[in-house]
């Protein structure tokens, strides 16, 4: 997932806003960081085949059921969301 496509669009907008240029440029370096953290569809697609994958291995794969998978990818996408709030956060601290 791309939080910030356009970084010159996003600082256009902040600046139109009333941000400074300084603000704006911090702002979009957040949401760029935490956009570097969140995980694609592609890549719970790739994760799910390599635990698939091992555990058709067998006793000497990975042995992870379902719940644990399902564990797995939902801390992964609270990972995401803590991501964003705290981008959230920083950019009301610096209106």
């Amino acid at each position: 997932m791309t939080i910030i496509a356009d970084t010159l669009q996003a600082k256009k907008r902040l600046l139109e806003a009333g941000f400074t240029d300084e603000k704006a440029e911090g702002i979009i370096g957040i949401f760029n960081e935490a956009d570097a953290q969140v995980a694609t569809k592609l890549d719970l697609e790739l994760f799910r085949k390599d635990i698939k994958s091992e555990m058709n291995k067998g006793s000497d794969g990975v042995d992870l059921g379902f719940e644990t998978f399902k564990n797995i990818v939902i801390l992964s996408q609270a990972a995401s969301v803590i991501a964003i709030v705290g981008a959230h956060s920083a950019i009301q601290l610096l209106q």
